[in-house]
């Protein structure tokens, strides 16, 4: 029996359960394709498509309504809250979602997911997603931040600010998707048309700001515009403002803005100073995104300064963090700052830094073997040689049968067991194998069924909503076999199996220690609910 992936499921079928709205003016470049790469969430779910004209004198209109009946002129009023407003006031759905004509969504199954499922629906009031801005006309140059677009469409909603707009109350808790946008709004042709956006911008938040010098939201916008040298004075005096407003959703944004600018400017003391700051600030709160850029610049300072065994454990702790990022465990950030060490090809040179920093101290040593492959061996080496340098075409055949449908033998699932967490860091794309994965292929053999799919779920934040649920009900179906064959008590994965296969998810959670497992067992109880 093959794994099953979990239906679309539809809600409000008398009325939409997603507005998506939209203000536009002369966007015949962009607007097609965003609209293109839309539609299929737009079909996925009961819907519509509110779009609100402020002038356009080009094809917008015409390419609008290829799209949706709903579009509206709004005579402009140099105010964009107003222009949302005025469309938000014409959507009717249970959700309310924003973009603008020049993003470009990626891949849509994660935020499809989502809004297919009604236990998510229901749990969550709003929702985060990552978008990418590109700094060039060939989109080779970008940075990465999130964006808060998308709430329930409670009484009382309402966009907020001249310019920069955003909505108000956003209701909590936030769902962070890792689902993207590319934005092209900042890729100009050249440097003066990308200088001009930001005095535009600039005008309007300043006049803002004379009214409410102590906002620190406002203050954040600035810092993303200002250039020149206006920008050491104006972050430290931003900075004094939002050390009186800690608990303010853009203030670790401005915190780690000011560790970025400090590593960029070459004051590398400074940047510890301003991370230990942000560690005392901010260490009891739950760890988000924005995490990644303080602890790789720490890192990267440690190396500059010459302190190379500090460097390395805090290349480490990024690292960690990095895998925590890449199974969904770090919460969203609302800060409009950019993002920088999130990027796959940011942690690509991080961790060959760490690699080399190793090489260097001593830490590992390399080796050359007869055929000039390079074998890397920890300095541990000389007790358990064999075993570190572990040879990949051990588990390689094993993930072969994997991604052929093969049926596994008696003898697999120990060696998956042994080299579980090298396939979980290596196999990126594991728990889709593992949801295509046949199970008549290993229903006789637990052992497995069981580490295979915790394998998988090591990654389980790589999936969308409702695939990810597959993962986690057949993860706890072996479990549960496992348990019933021979029950341990004092193995927390026969403890998890026990519990969770008999829905009792709360008690799942309080039995296990491992991140992954209470986060399975966390995932099920809301789930439940």
């Amino acid at each position: 029996m093959k794994a099953r992936i979990a239906k679309k499921q539809t809600y409000n079928e008398s009325g939409i359960l997603l507005s998506v709205g939209m203000i536009v003016k002369n966007e015949e470049k962009h607007l097609e394709k965003c609209l293109t790469a839309l539609k299929p969430l737009l079909d996925a779910v009961p819907s519509e498509l509110v779009i609100a004209d402020t002038g356009s004198t080009d094809c917008t209109v015409e390419i609008a309504k290829r799209f949706t009946d709903k579009v509206y002129h709004f005579e402009w009023v140099n105010d964009f809250s107003a222009a949302r407003n005025f469309g938000l006031e014409k959507c009717t759905g249970e959700w309310f979602m924003f973009l603008d004509a020049d993003e470009v969504f990626d891949d849509l199954s994660e935020m499809t997911g989502f809004f297919t499922n009604r236990a998510a629906l229901n749990k969550y009031g709003s929702m985060t997603y990552m978008v990418r801005n590109y700094h060039d006309a060939g989109g080779t140059e970008w940075s990465t931040g999130t964006v808060s677009r998308a709430v329930k469409k409670l009484p009382g909603v309402r966009f907020h600010g001249a310019i920069h707009e955003h909505l108000l109350p956003y209701p909590a808790p936030t769902l962070s998707l890792k689902a993207f946008v590319h934005h092209y709004g900042y890729a100009f042709e050249t440097e003066e048309q990308a200088k001009a956006k930001k005095e535009r911008n600039l005008t309007p938040l300043c006049a803002e700001l004379k009214k409410k010098p102590n906002d620190v939201r406002i203050r954040s916008h600035i810092l993303a515009d200002i250039q020149g040298g206006g920008l050491a004075e104006f972050l430290a005096e931003t900075l004094e403002v939002t050390r009186r407003q800690q608990n303010h959703p853009y203030a670790q944004g401005i915190f780690s803005f000011n560790i970025i600018n400090h590593y960029m400017l070459e004051k590398y003391e400074s940047v510890l100073g301003s991370v230990a700051e942000f560690i005392k600030s901010f260490g009891r709160k739950p760890k988000n995104i924005r995490w990644l850029d303080v602890y790789a610049a720490r890192a990267l300072s440690l190396q500059q300064l010459g302190r190379q065994d500090e460097a390395i454990e805090a290349l480490a702790e990024y690292l960690k963090l990095y895998s925590d990022y890449l199974a969904g465990r770090l919460a969203a950030d609302t800060g409009n700052l950019i993002i920088t060490y999130s990027e796959p090809s940011k942690y690509a040179e991080l961790k060959s830094e760490y690699d080399n920093l190793l090489f260097k101290t001593g830490r590992r040593k390399m080796t050359f073997s007869d055929s000039t492959t390079i074998k890397v061996e920890t300095s541990a080496a000389a007790v358990k040689k064999e075993e570190d340098c572990i040879d990949e075409q051990e588990w390689k055949p094993l993930l072969e049968k994997i991604k052929n449908n093969t049926a596994v033998t008696d003898t697999d699932g120990a060696l998956l067991g042994r080299y579980m967490a090298k396939i979980a860091e290596a196999v990126l794309d594991l728990p889709y194998l593992t949801l295509a994965y046949e199970e008549k292929n290993i229903e006789s053999n637990v052992v497995f069924g069981v580490v295979l799919y915790e394998t998988a779920v090591k990654q389980a934040g790589r999936l969308p909503w409702n695939e990810r649920a597959v993962l986690y009900k057949n993860f706890v179906k072996y479990a549960a076999r496992y348990a019933a064959d021979n029950y341990n008590p004092a193995d927390e994965l026969h403890r998890f199996g026990y519990y969770a296969g008999r829905g009792e998810f709360k008690e799942a959670l309080d039995a296990v220690t491992s991140e992954h497992l209470k986060w399975a067992a966390e995932f099920l109880l809301e789930e439940k609910d």
